[in-house]
């Protein structure tokens, strides 16, 4: 019965010495992942200057025909001075989308969605709620209501391929807070769709020259700084940037 006892309150111990690290360990991961991000951009500019002074040096040398006549070998098609473009922003609750828009420096015609996301707690719904945002107008005809997920999925593809060749706004309101019952599963499948966008997204830009920008903003009351995204067996750590300094609202 002491042992037992002992091993009891070890164990409360351990747990409660685990529970007080965890956030500690959480925030300098978020801290090490932020860094990891930024100089890995910072690297990218980099090369992509080095590329630029190469090229000019082999134009000075005459040496331009011998880097640059075929498709597979020539550096230098790659687009200059790309640095990878953000995306995916973070807001605090009570903007309009007309402010969004306005602050993305995006076209007062964008192709907008702008939905809330407190009944994200299945997939189906997800779908759903999109595609009730898009088809106000009727404009498509097609009935989804007894489609399932990959139908729902292959179906709201074709709909925004269609409209990415304008500047593009999503807003997703309301996310959860940390205590609410439903957190995990609509957080879950508000990656899924944020890499749902993002994969849709970087397919139609492979195959398409004329494509507008992407916004994709997540509205809480707590800063989102981290989504991860798991599809099947692969993870995608994006970062989230806020759209609003403190000192501009």
């Amino acid at each position: 019965m002491y042992t037992d006892n002992m091993n009891d309150l070890l164990k409360n111990y351990i747990s409660e010495l685990l529970n007080e690290r965890l956030p500690t360990k959480l925030e300098k991961f978020t801290l090490q992942i932020k860094q990891l991000y930024r100089e890995n951009t910072s690297l990218k500019a980099k090369v992509n200057n080095l590329e630029d002074i190469v090229e000019k040096l082999c134009i000075k040398l005459n040496l331009n025909s011998n880097f640059a006549t075929t498709q597979e070998d020539d550096i230098f098609d790659e687009k200059k001075d790309e640095i990878e473009e953000t995306w995916l922003y973070w807001v605090k609750t009570g903007l309009t989308i007309e402010e969004i828009i306005q602050k993305l420096n995006f076209s007062h015609s964008a192709f907008s969605i702008d939905v809330q996301v407190h009944g994200w707690s299945e997939e189906k719904q997800v779908y759903h709620t999109i595609l009730s945002n898009i088809l106000k107008s009727e404009e498509f005809s097609d009935d989804w209501s007894g489609m399932n997920n990959k139908e729902l999925q292959h179906h709201l593809k074709s709909i925004l391929s269609a409209n990415f060749r304008n500047d593009t706004v999503v807003v997703l309101r309301n996310l959860p807070e940390r205590k609410n019952k439903n957190y995990d599963a609509i957080m879950s499948n508000l990656a899924m769709f944020v890499g749902f966008m993002f994969n849709a997204w970087e397919e139609l830009e492979i195959t398409q020259e004329s494509i507008g920008r992407m916004g994709l903003i997540l509205e809480s009351e707590e800063k989102l700084e981290i989504l991860n995204v798991i599809n099947d067996d692969a993870r995608l750590i994006l970062m989230v940037e806020p759209l609003f300094e403190e000192n501009d609202s």
